[in-house]
């Protein structure tokens, strides 16, 4: 509570710049725990910023008087869209397949699969004709520097899995990168491209290496992520890949093992689309 009176001027400086800049864009991610460093999550910002060439701030730093649209964009928070009225969906989708809906967002320009579509129409909700999540079209916002030295096998745990056994174990593999996901924006992508094949029990971590062209496989190696694995299977359901189960790893599971279970993709969406259905005009459109 002492924490919350503290804010107040701060929160109320905020809001006062918003009102001076009719431009700026408010915008909601996950901003505390252990996900306020996930990368998936820091990607809101990163994105919008480039995007729009405008500020971003977020809805939990502002009193929304007079109401301004909320941009919900990448993450699993479409559900927490659905419940406010002020939501500008872009890209965002459901945790899991049963989550509870309550409400109706302002606008859905796009969710990021054909799961969470088919959720919303069930529920009576628009349903956009457009899928995909907005970190696929990362290329065209930034070009890695590609001046890393390339591993044969890139790792890359959840953000809650990084002292899991099995990937502590990982570190100790010959010419494989473990990538700590709760990096930097452009350090996590040049250390992914920077890798012949990637296996990542973080859902971002595989959309960045498909936007890049990496071969990536979803390893399970806990129970610690939140979600029923509904997340995944939305994401493989809007590129047309096939293999929604994942591979389960532990302590014991062998490099080999692994690397058995590659095989060969193509990411099939439309990303002209995509791009098309954003929110905000775009201003660095490479």
């Amino acid at each position: 509570m002492l924490d919350r009176i503290r804010a107040i001027p701060r929160k109320l400086a905020t809001t006062s710049r918003l009102w001076r800049e009719e431009d700026a864009i408010v915008m909601r991610w996950a901003t505390e725990g252990v996900v306020a460093q996930n990368w998936g999550d820091k990607l809101n910002p990163y994105m919008a910023e480039r995007i729009s060439g405008r500020r971003v701030i977020h809805r939990a730093d502002v009193y929304q008087i007079p109401p301004r649209p909320v941009h919900y964009w990448i993450g699993s928070h479409l559900a927490t869209a659905c419940s406010d009225p002020n939501a500008m969906v872009w890209g965002a989708g459901f945790i899991s397949a049963n989550v509870p809906i309550n409400g109706r967002p302002h606008e859905i320009h796009a969710v990021r699969g054909w799961l969470s579509n088919e959720r919303l129409r069930k529920e009576g909700l628009p349903a956009p004709d457009v899928v995909g999540d907005a970190a696929l079209l990362l290329p065209r916002l930034y070009e890695p520097k590609r001046n890393l030295e390339q591993r044969s096998l890139g790792v890359i745990p959840h953000c809650y899995e990084w002292e899991e056994d099995f990937y502590c174990r990982t570190r100790d593999w010959e010419d494989a990168r473990v990538i700590n996901i709760s990096g930097g924006i452009e350090d996590v992508i040049e250390q992914i491209v920077a890798c012949d094949r990637v296996i990542s029990s973080s859902l971002h971590g595989i959309i960045c290496a498909d936007a890049y062209g990496v071969p990536a496989i979803w390893l399970h190696a806990s129970n610690k992520p939140k979600g029923d694995g509904f997340k995944f299977r939305d994401y493989f359901s809007s590129v047309g890949r096939s293999d929604c189960e994942p591979i389960i790893v532990d302590a014991n599971t062998e490099r080999s093992e692994l690397e058995d279970r590659f095989h060969s993709y193509r990411v099939e969406i439309d990303l002209n689309a995509l791009w098309a259905a954003c929110p905000v005009q775009p201003v660095n459109l490479r």
